[in-house]
C-alpha cells in the first residue's frame, strides 16, 4: 500500500486540533516520533529521520478515520468507494461470443457494462452501446471492446472528483486495496442516496443466472 506524503501528517493533525502529544498518546506511540517524522526535512545538516512503514500506517489511518468522523458529525456522509461498489461482478473474457455478453446483461437490460477481465486484469468494457453499434460481422467481444474506465481503491473516498469520474464515464471499476485485482463496479445510480444511505439487496424478482445475481436498489 502507497502512503500519502509524511509532510501531510503536521497539516491533517493541525486541521483536526490535534497536538504531537495528544496524537502520540492516542496512537501508544512516543511524541519524540510524531516530532521527528514532521522535522525530517527541517535541517539539511542532519540525517533524514526513516520511521517505520507501520508507524506511518498508523498514524494516517488514525488521522483519516478522525476526518471521516467529523465529517459525519457534520452531516457530511462521506463513503469509501468499497461501501458503494455493487459486488460480485459480471464479467466477460475477450474471446466470449457478443451472444453470451448480451445474455449476462439481462434479458431487461438490468447491466448495461462488462468489464472484460484477462488474467485478473481489467483490459477494456463492453457496453449495451458497442454491442448496438458492432462493425458488421463481429461477433467476439474483442471485435467491440471499448477502453479501461476509471480504475480506484476500493478504500478511496467518494469525493466530488470521484462522482465527476463516474458521471463522465460508463462506470468506475473498483479494486482491492492492495492490488490491481477487480472488486467491484460504480454507475451513477450507486450515487444516488434516500437520506445518505442506499443498501444493495437481492431482489426475489430479479432473474438468476448462473452464478450472477442481479440487484436491485433499496432505501434504509
Amino acid at each position: 500500500m502507497v502512503l500519502p506524503e509524511l509532510e501531510k501528517i503536521r497539516k491533517k493533525r493541525n486541521a483536526l486540533g490535534l497536538t504531537q502529544e495528544k496524537l502520540a498518546k492516542a496512537l501508544d506511540l512516543g511524541r519524540v516520533v510524531i516530532n521527528r517524522i514532521e522535522n525530517r526535512n527541517r535541517n539539511e545538516n542532519t540525517k533524514k529521520y526513516s520511521p517505520s512503514y507501520d508507524d506511518v500506517k498508523k498514524i494516517f489511518d488514525h488521522l483519516e478515520r478522525l476526518e471521516r468522523q467529523l465529517e459525519e458529525d457534520d452531516g457530511l456522509i462521506v463513503k469509501l468507494a468499497g461501501e458503494v461498489m455493487v459486488s460480485p461482478l459480471v464479467t466477460v473474457s475477450l474471446e466470449e461470443s457478443l451472444e453470451t455478453a448480451r445474455k449476462k446483461m439481462g434479458s431487461d437490460g438490468e447491466i448495461t457494462q462488462l468489464p472484460v477481465i484477462v488474467n485478473g486484469e481489467c483490459v477494456g468494457l463492453v457496453t449495451s452501446n458497442s454491442i448496438l453499434n458492432k462493425p458488421p460481422g463481429a461477433k467476439l467481444v474483442k471485435q467491440v471492446i471499448e477502453s479501461i474506465p476509471p480504475i480506484i481503491a476500493e478504500n478511496m473516498k467518494v469525493t466530488e472528483q470521484v462522482k465527476a469520474l463516474v458521471t463522465s464515464s460508463p462506470c468506475v471499476l473498483v479494486s482491492e486495496k492492495k492490488s490491481s485485482k477487480i472488486k467491484g463496479i460504480i454507475v451513477a445510480w450507486d450515487l444516488i442516496s434516500t437520506k445518505g444511505y442506499n443498501t444493495w439487496k437481492k431482489d426475489k424478482n430479479w432473474k438468476k443466472n448462473g452464478k450472477y445475481i442481479f440487484y436491485k436498489r433499496h432505501s434504509k
